[in-house]
Order: C-alpha cells, then sequence, then structure tokens
C-alpha cells in the first residue's frame, strides 16, 4: 500500500503540530482557531484538544463540556479568576463543532487533524 504524497504532507504537519501546538496553528493562521484572548496558560491544553482531541485538565474539559459546576469544582485560585474569560472565548472564537454537546464526537475523531478525510484532505 503506498501512501499519497498528501497523507506524507499530512503526517509531516502532525508531528510539528504534536511538538508545538500553539505555534502551529499560529503558522497555518487557522480561521476557526485563532489562540488570541485564550488565557496563556490553557493555550496549549486547548491547541492539543483541538488539534488531536487530546484529554486536557478537567477544569478545561468542563468548559469545554459546558459544564459550569465542575469547572468551578475542579478550580484553582488562577482558573476561577479566568474562568469568565475563558468562557467568553469559548463563545466567540471556539468552532462549534468542538466543544458543548459535540465535545465527545471531536475527541473521538482525533480533533482537527484526525478529521483531515472528512475534509477530503487525505
Amino acid at each position: 500500500m503506498t501512501i499519497t504524497r498528501k497523507a506524507k504532507s499530512l503526517q509531516a504537519e502532525k508531528a510539528k503540530a504534536v511538538k508545538y501546538p500553539v505555534e502551529y496553528l499560529d503558522r497555518i493562521g487557522h480561521p476557526d482557531c485563532m489562540l488570541e484572548g485564550l488565557p496563556g496558560n490553557l493555550r496549549e491544553p486547548y491547541a492539543r484538544w483541538y488539534l488531536f482531541g487530546a484529554e486536557p485538565s478537567q477544569f478545561l474539559r468542563a468548559v469545554i463540556d459546558n459544564d459550569l459546576f465542575m469547572a468551578m469544582a475542579s478550580t484553582d485560585r488562577w482558573s476561577i479568576k479566568q474562568l469568565r474569560e475563558t468562557v467568553f472565548w469559548f463563545i466567540d472564537h471556539a468552532p462549534a463543532a468542538c466543544h458543548k454537546g459535540r465535545a465527545q464526537a471531536w475527541q473521538d475523531a482525533g480533533g482537527w487533524i484526525g478529521r483531515a478525510k472528512e475534509r477530503g484532505e487525505l
């Protein structure tokens, strides 16, 4: 079985994204995932979530799932101060396909990179 050029290219991009997910998103300028405005300590975990569906911290997962009670219960003092900013960032910037009721399907598919076949990139 021969790997197509697109598949090889996607594998190379995935390797870059695994090592430096925030820089990868900044470099490609992905219109659906601009990290500006998201608190700094959440950018890398969210970038890994977005790109690969990697499980984030309990706090960030609760925000992704739109579970305010769990977000409050699983946070520290620093994150609780960032809760409002984080929620508004999700409302304004996060693609609907990767949070709230669709979060598990996003994770199961392997995030944006895992969905390359659906987009016809593989």
